[in-house]
């Protein structure tokens, strides 16, 4: 089971109960960018801070750019 807890905008805890998790370990917590992780028997706790920000990975194409696009990914292939 799931449970996800919107704080705010940005940040957000999220709750995973499992029992293929196991009894092990009984504390431990990892931060990766600008998120915490807490694994204790049975669950997962996930803490997204308000540091976070999404990254823009999109790029602006042109209706033309994705007429001529024959690389099936959205960019132009390059002539050679």
């Amino acid at each position: 089971m799931i449970i996800y807890i919107k704080l705010g905008k940005i940040r957000g805890a999220s709750i995973e109960l499992n029992k293929n998790f196991g009894l092990k370990p009984v504390y431990k917590k990892t931060s990766y960018h600008c998120e915490s992780i807490i694994d204790v028997p049975y669950t997962q706790i996930i803490y997204t801070s308000e540091k976070w920000t999404p990254q823009n990975t999109g790029q602006n194409h042109t209706k033309e750019d994705v007429a001529h696009d024959n690389t099936s990914t959205g960019k132009k292939a390059k002539q050679i």
